[in-house]
């Protein structure tokens, strides 16, 4: 090979191997996209986490709110369970009882929400059964229907504190 041929062959060489070198080999372009999305990975994974510690915490506050007002509701309740309790106390006692379920209902969010709005319920069907009922009647001489209203506000205060572990 003559002798120019073989620099120039040596030239082309050099100028591949210098190429190589500066990063601009497919190698290095992949291991570069690959140190990118790992980034990107990783900050998406960082702003999830942070997300799911604000809901959890977000949970944590309305679950705190509910059972304080299921605290307020529970002297309600009682209220409305004693049989010297007359009509007018135990229709105000449900009264309260369903404004402040309806705050707490809204805080509760859709699901939990559903079980409180089950109380409301409650609370409705029993002022329906003392409706019309004189106020100075006491709870033992209303009809066994109230009684029977009574005892299913127990139970569902019984099954929205359990369902908030209060």
């Amino acid at each position: 090979m003559p002798r120019s041929a073989l620099a120039a062959v040596i030239l082309v060489a050099a100028v591949g191997l210098a190429a190589c070198g500066t990063g601009s080999t497919a190698s290095d372009a992949a291991t570069s996209a690959q140190g990118r999305a790992s980034s990107a990975a990783a900050a998406a994974q960082g702003a999830a986490s942070s997300a799911a510690a604000a809901a959890s915490s977000a949970v944590a506050q309305a679950t705190s709110g509910v059972c304080q007002a299921l605290n307020g509701v529970k002297a309600d309740v009682q209220a409305q369970s004693s049989d010297q309790a007359t009509v007018g106390q135990v229709k105000a006692a449900a009264q309260k009882s369903m404004t402040t379920l309806n705050q707490a209902k809204a805080d509760a969010g859709a699901i939990k929400g559903a079980v409180i709005a089950a109380m409301i319920a409650a609370e409705q069907a029993l002022l329906d059964q003392l409706q019309g009922l004189p106020d100075n009647q006491t709870l033992a001489q209303a009809s066994p229907k109230a009684q029977a209203a009574v005892s299913a506000v127990q139970g569902a205060y019984t099954t929205v504190t359990t369902t908030f572990n209060c």
